[in-house]
């Protein structure tokens, strides 16, 4: 009877060791594939603004498409973007653009930016652009819209404490 029992407290103490280094495992696991996404919403408002200038202001496709993400970057994508800059911009084009706001985009490797731009016949150009990356990897733009109005409010975007501008 005694043998029974040692025995079965032996088991019962392995199972608990088996338990704990599974709960281990998973956690060693979990925490591994956890990492850390950080931002800065002032080295993405600069990548943003050399963008803008350079698909917007200059209309410099080339050079704009080398904002873009590595593997973005393509031959293809000059002619993609300079198509996408021009149906966005029927019309007229800005002669100055300002990053105002941003919007973390959580648990993410992405970032947006809201920018305004104007020009000279009092115009108005509200964007959105989208930058892939953190701020160790660097930023590059993977997407932008255009709204003909402010974009509506939102409770994560905040001021950029920083206003960029393609004048300077």
């Amino acid at each position: 009877m005694r043998r029974f029992i040692i025995f079965s407290e032996f088991g019962w103490t392995m199972h608990k060791q088996k338990q704990l280094f599974l709960l281990t495992i998973f956690l060693l696991t979990l925490n591994s594939c956890a990492s850390v996404i950080k931002h800065n919403q002032e080295v993405a408002a600069v990548k943003a603004i050399e963008f803008a200038k350079a698909a917007i202001i200059d209309r410099d496709f080339e050079k704009a498409s080398k904002l873009l993400p590595v593997e973005r970057q393509n031959p293809a994508s000059i002619k993609q973007l300079e198509d996408l800059i021009t149906k966005i911009h029927p019309t007229s084009y800005p002669t100055k653009v300002t990053a105002i706001e941003y919007e973390p985009m959580h648990g993410q490797k992405a970032i947006k930016l809201f920018l305004v731009g104007e020009n000279n016949q009092q115009e108005t150009f509200y964007y959105t652009f989208i930058l892939a990356g953190t701020v160790d990897e660097g930023y590059g733009i993977i997407e932008v819209y255009r709204s003909r109005s402010a974009f509506p409010p939102s409770q994560t975007r905040k001021a950029l404490s920083d206003k960029r501008s393609t004048d300077g």
